[in-house]
């Protein structure tokens, strides 16, 4: 169900329900106003990684390569 889906992806991206999860699995919220658990206060301030993403795939075979020769399981 399509529509019902939708709704529910955008009620569970509410700042409020974002505060929510936050807080019961120390995770960080994806909502800029969502507070945040106080483990994860504690930790200082949230600064985002500016990495892109598309590197990570395209540098993958290399890597799987050296951690196969690096004997890393």
């Amino acid at each position: 169900n399509k529509e019902n889906a939708i709704r529910l992806l955008e009620y569970m991206a509410t700042p409020e329900v974002q505060s929510l999860y936050a807080e019961a699995n120390a995770e960080f919220p994806v909502h800029a106003d969502a507070g945040q658990s106080e483990l994860l206060k504690s930790w200082g301030a949230w600064k985002q990684d500016t990495l892109d993403l598309q590197k990570l795939g395209a540098n993958n075979s290399a890597a799987v390569e050296i951690f196969d020769r690096a004997g890393w399981n």
